[in-house]
């Protein structure tokens, strides 16, 4: 998902895109003994076998725009945003963390204000910017399964 929230003077839009599925960005590596139904797991994948051990995933970049779309909010939901970013005081959040995980998602926030650029990236967030990314969520009109 993709949220893009833009202001030029009194006019704000709020753009939403959704693909089809996660793009693949780097090989993944799985260790197939004592994974017999590790091959289901990954039909459809582009796979390569090594040996008698090992599997790796192929890099698959391409996955289709499911959902596309802009609609005008108010100045007042605008505003509201801006007051959720000083909430969690995000011009003084770290870059990055060292949050990960198998399983979750990756929610990166980037805003330019004043020609100041600022990205903020964590992984599941259950604080912090994860208000900021629901409300853009409800802004949308998507319902979705949020982790």
């Amino acid at each position: 998902m993709v949220f893009v929230l833009s202001r030029t003077g009194d006019r704000v839009t709020l753009t939403t895109k959704k693909l089809d599925r996660e793009p693949e960005f780097e090989e993944t590596k799985y260790v197939s003994k004592g994974w017999p139904g590790l091959l289901d797991e990954l039909k459809g994948k582009t796979i390569e076998k090594v040996g008698d051990s090992l599997v790796i995933v192929k890099a698959d970049r391409k996955a289709d725009l499911i959902y596309d779309s802009t609609r005008t909010i108010t100045v007042g939901e605008w505003q509201h945003f801006e007051e959720l970013l000083q909430k969690v005081r995000f011009v003084t959040m770290a870059a990055t963390s060292d949050d990960a995980g198998m399983d979750g998602s990756e929610w990166i926030l980037e805003h330019l204000h004043n020609d100041q650029y600022q990205f903020v990236n964590r992984w599941s967030p259950e604080s912090g910017i994860h208000g900021v990314g629901v409300y853009l969520i409800t802004l949308s009109g998507l319902k979705e399964r949020i982790y």
